[in-house]
């Protein structure tokens, strides 16, 4: 059943592992980012459209911030890797089923698994 396992990949992403979630947005990170506290969170959460902190100190430890946030980017390998997993479930699933409506809706679900995965280069 097709809508079925779009529901448990939908499930899965939604509930990714506990080290992928930012931990104040509770979503799936895109790009983590380390601060000077050693925690870490998706860029967007903490740095503004300028790339400067949104806070002076860490929302987890309430110590002061260094005004840095690093790229971690073996993290964002392992999101991303844990996108491409799901994206080739996806798409052995849409070449067994053959043509028709059940293919068009996994290649739609894939096409929106590779806009996440975005152009990280690994």
């Amino acid at each position: 059943n097709v809508d079925g396992l779009l529901a448990a990949l939908n499930a899965e992403l939604e509930n990714p592992p506990d080290r992928f979630c930012d931990p104040i947005m509770f979503t799936l990170m895109d790009e983590p980012v380390v601060l000077s506290s050693g925690h870490h969170f998706d860029r967007t959460t903490v740095l503004d459209e300028r790339g400067k902190l949104r806070f002076q100190r860490c929302p987890m430890t309430r110590e002061r911030l260094m005004p840095t946030a690093y790229p971690l980017l073996f993290l964002r390998r392992e999101i991303v890797e844990f996108k491409v997993r799901r994206l080739d479930a996806v798409l052995a699933a849409a070449e067994r089923c053959g043509e028709g409506e059940s293919r068009r809706k996994l290649l739609g679900f894939a096409r929106g698994l590779l806009r996440a995965v975005g152009g990280f280069h690994h």
